[in-house]
């Protein structure tokens, strides 16, 4: 699998914030034509611990990281809807563990998550976001937002392999 790139993840945010909003609608549309249970999960997700500007943000970040994957291989193949909720079931489990730790474990976890994971950069990229953004996303739902958002980087890794 060839590794994703801090060039290649900002030439796409870059190219995705320019649109305008008429051509991110038609976007989504594509990502919804192309991986509708990715678009499903996006809308649906956190439906009712997010506010709007969450909600957004959310689906603003998984176009961003559906289209970052699209670079590596187009047409980028289906996501299923038990692969999606396998992917999901572990890493619920693995933010209810979190829930339990003190925010300086957190903070470790996601340090070491990073180093392992298989796409590092896109991953840091995703948490540096969240984490830095103080007006869209509510403290209490960073953690949150981030394995939602680790869920669809999974659900694509698996699918690009």
């Amino acid at each position: 699998m060839q590794a994703i790139t801090e060039t290649l993840i900002e030439d796409v945010w870059k190219g995705v914030d320019q649109l305008s909003e008429d051509d991110a609608e038609g976007l989504v549309g594509l990502l919804g034509e192309e991986q509708p249970f990715l678009l499903v999960y996006l809308v649906a997700t956190g439906e009712d611990e997010f506010n709007e500007d969450e909600k957004e943000f959310l689906l603003y970040m998984g176009v961003v990281i559906w289209k970052v994957f699209q670079q590596l291989k187009s047409p980028l193949p289906s996501i299923s809807e038990q692969n999606l909720e396998s992917i999901e079931s572990t890493n619920i489990k693995m933010l209810e563990y979190l829930e339990t730790e003190s925010e300086s474990y957190f903070h470790e976890f996601v340090q070491n998550l990073i180093y392992d994971y298989p796409q590092p950069a896109l991953l840091k990229f995703v948490t540096e976001l969240i984490f830095d953004e103080e007006e869209a996303i509510r403290s209490r739902n960073k953690g949150m937002m981030l394995v939602y958002l680790k869920i669809i980087i999974d659900c694509l890794d698996k699918v690009v392999k």
